[in-house]
């Protein structure tokens, strides 16, 4: 039996050639992807692509849970709480109203639009730190813009929960919508004008009570500022109540403490 050719057999005579032939356009030298830690691997020439595959760029992730809040739920409970008959209406009805709205503003995160700033040695918190209406530049950026349409949107929502509950006498006192530079009223302008109004003075008791403890204060080791800042606030608040400070008790007092009497002196010097 006659033998047969070798290609019948399906076995070539040579070994094909396994060099691919590169394009003349194809880029001698293909410089990695930037921000790309690993170097650049063609498997398939002269088809590139990167090895391994980049993942997808994400933004970092904030470690602060991202709460909903839910503005009408609040606005209803706190409606729900101050009854109509409950309005702001004389200096008896404050307490309760006061506290309502402070309650209904923090569950909104919004008290910095009401509340002043903390005292001297107070650590600044989202709870007591001032949210002032930010003052955008001639050129303003996006972030900018979005931070300032964010804060008129939060004050907004205070305003309406400091004017759900008035009585028609304690809306008259309440300032122009729009005032003489064409600025939208603040919350903190609404709060501030209800508060120096309808904010009821301690008695006479109550304010002997504050004195006796301002009395009974001492200096702790040697921090005599705050020793003095306590004596000084205090004292700011017994003349708003039109309390009658007895000068001379309090000078006495004073004497015993010789580190901050200096101090102490010169305080009473804004007030006498």
């Amino acid at each position: 039996m006659a033998e047969l050719p070798r290609e019948s057999y399906g076995i070539p005579q040579s070994r094909p050639n396994t060099t691919h032939t590169i394009p003349p356009w194809f880029p001698v030298h293909i410089p990695p992807p930037p921000e790309q830690p690993y170097p650049m691997y063609y498997p398939n020439p002269p088809y590139p692509y990167p090895y391994p595959y980049p993942l997808p760029s994400e933004p970092p992730r904030s470690i602060t849970p991202r709460v909903e809040i839910e503005y009408s739920s609040i606005h209803s409970t706190f409606l729900a709480t101050i009854k109509d008959t409950d309005s702001l209406k004389d200096r008896k009805s404050w307490v309760k109203w006061n506290e309502a709205v402070w309650q209904a503003i923090a569950d909104g995160f919004a008290l910095g639009h009401i509340c002043d700033e903390p005292p001297l040695g107070t650590p600044r918190t989202e709870w007591n730190t001032p949210l002032l209406r930010p003052v955008l530049s001639s050129n303003p950026t996006r972030k900018d813009l979005e931070a300032k349409l964010k804060w008129d949107k939060n004050d907004g929502w205070t305003s309406s929960i400091l004017t759900a509950r008035l009585s028609d006498e304690a809306r008259n006192h309440l300032p122009p919508m729009i005032d003489d530079r064409g600025e939208r009223r603040t919350a903190r302008q609404i709060y501030i004008r209800l508060k120096s109004i309808y904010q009821a003075a301690p008695d006479r008791k109550a304010c002997l009570r504050i004195q006796d403890e301002l009395m009974t204060s001492q200096i702790h080791g040697m921090d005599i500022e705050k020793f003095n800042l306590k004596w000084s606030s205090t004292l700011t608040t017994l003349r708003n109540y039109g309390y009658d400070i007895p000068w001379d008790t309090l000078i006495s007092k004073c004497s015993t403490e010789q580190g901050a009497l200096r101090q102490i002196r010169y305080s009473f010097g804004k007030y006498t």
